[in-house]
C-alpha cells in the first residue's frame, strides 16, 4: 500500500509541476498522509475540509495559485433525519451500499437527528439524490458550506502517571492500562501505531503531541512530557480519546 500511496503522489506532484495545474487525491487516511508528507514535497495542501477534519484530500499546486479554494473540491453535505438513533457506522454503510468507494468519503460527523459528511465534489450531487436510507431510517441529505458543519464536541480524558524513560513500551503500558511485557509484545505484532504508522520499535523515544492508537483499545495523544520526580521518574501527561 505504501508504495503504491508514494508512486501515485510522487506522479500527481509531477504533472502539477510540469503541466502548471493543480492536481490532488482522494480522501487519505492519517497514516497515508504521514506518508505523503515525509516525502516533503513542495506546494503541497492537506485538506479535509474543516479544522479539525482526521480524512484529508492532498493538493499539489502550481506557484502561480495564491487563492486556493477547496470548496471546488471538498463538498459538506448534512443529512436530516428523525425518530431513531443512527451511528458512523450506519452512515458509512449505507454510503459504501450506493457503490461509493471509502476514499470518495472524508469525515462523518454524527449528532441527535443529523449528520455531516464530507464529500469529493463529484460525489455530492450523486449522494444527494440516492441517499435517502440509512438502514431503515428515511433521510435527506443537503449541500451546505463548509463553515456551517457542526462537529460534535470529542470525549476525552486526561491520564497522569511517570515513567523511567519516555519510550513507546512504556506510555503505551500505562496509556491503556496494560502490562509492560503486553505492550513490547503488541508493538512487534504490529498493532501499535505512531502518529498513525505502524511503529515496531518498543524503546521508540516519543516527543510531545505525538499520537498513539493500540487496535482495540483506542487513540491518546501525548499532552505533556513533565519534570522529573525525586526519584528520577518522568511525570507525563496524555489524552484518551472516549
Amino acid at each position: 500500500m505504501e508504495e503504491s500511496i508514494i508512486t501515485r503522489t510522487d506522479d500527481l506532484q509531477n504533472r502539477s509541476y510540469n503541466k502548471n495545474i493543480i492536481t490532488f487525491t482522494n480522501f487519505l487516511t492519517p497514516s497515508e498522509q504521514s506518508l505523503v508528507l515525509s516525502r516533503n514535497y513542495k506546494n503541497i495542501e492537506l485538506n479535509g475540509g474543516g479544522t479539525f477534519t482526521e480524512r484529508k484530500r492532498a493538493f499539489f499546486l502550481p506557484d502561480y495559485v495564491d487563492d486556493f479554494k477547496v470548496e471546488d473540491y471538498i463538498v459538506a453535505l448534512k443529512v436530516v433525519y428523525s425518530f431513531k438513533e443512527l451511528s458512523h457506522r450506519d452512515f458509512l454503510g449505507s454510503l459504501m451500499g450506493l457503490n461509493i468507494k471509502r476514499q470518495c468519503i472524508g469525515d462523518i460527523y454524527v449528532s441527535e437527528k443529523e449528520a455531516y459528511i464530507y464529500v469529493v465534489k463529484e460525489m455530492a450531487d450523486f449522494i444527494k439524490h440516492n441517499l435517502t436510507k440509512v438502514g431503515s431510517v428515511g433521510v435527506k441529505a443537503l449541500e451546505v458550506n463548509l463553515g456551517e458543519v457542526e462537529i460534535p464536541e470529542l470525549k476525552t480524558e486526561k491520564i497522569k502517571f511517570t515513567v523511567n524513560s519516555i519510550r513507546l513500551d512504556s506510555v503505551v503500558a500505562h496509556s491503556f492500562k496494560i502490562s509492560r511485557d503486553d505492550a513490547v509484545r503488541m508493538i512487534k505484532e504490529g498493532v501499535v501505531m505512531l502518529d498513525y504508522i505502524e511503529c515496531l520499535v518498543p524503546s521508540k523515544e516519543l516527543k510531545e503531541g505525538a499520537t498513539l492508537s493500540l487496535r482495540g483499545h483506542g487513540k491518546v495523544r501525548l499532552l505533556k512530557i513533565g519534570d522529573k520526580s525525586q526519584k528520577g521518574s518522568t511525570f507525563v501527561e496524555v489524552e484518551k480519546y472516549l
